[in-house]
């Protein structure tokens, strides 16, 4: 489950969104906004992980992410893109995040971090 959240599906959806959207916006949408939705997503699953530090570290840098696509937007760089492209740019981070909170939640207890890394690209490469 960790190979299709974390790179089957977000891979695949990026590479069909990012021809269609300005390399600028789509690192901001996907990488700068992955903290916000991961704490998010976290959140709805399990309210009593979250901790006043965690939502201090976070907020800050999405206000920032806001500011830096309102000025995007507003220049020649936004480039036109369509909602469309944007949403699905928005749905890449959807996955990555749910791939976190999936690892996070599902972490095998035995298991270190390149184990899970091997079943991960063994779930990817039978998807080939």
């Amino acid at each position: 489950m960790s190979g299709l959240l974390g790179f089957n599906f977000p891979f695949s959806l990026e590479s069909f969104a990012a021809p269609h959207l300005p390399v600028f916006v789509l690192v901001v949408v996907v990488v700068a906004t992955m903290p916000i939705m991961t704490l998010g997503l976290s959140a709805a699953i399990s309210p009593q992980s979250l901790s006043k530090g965690a939502i201090s570290a976070v907020i800050p840098g999405f206000v920032e992410v806001l500011f830096l696509l309102w000025d995007t937007a507003r220049s020649s760089q936004a480039g036109g893109a369509d909602i469309i492209w944007v949403a699905l740019a928005f749905g890449v981070l959807i996955l990555h995040a749910a791939n976190t909170v999936f690892d996070v939640t599902k972490w095998p207890v035995a298991a270190d971090a390149i184990q899970v890394a091997h079943a991960q690209a063994c779930s990817c490469q039978s998807l080939l």
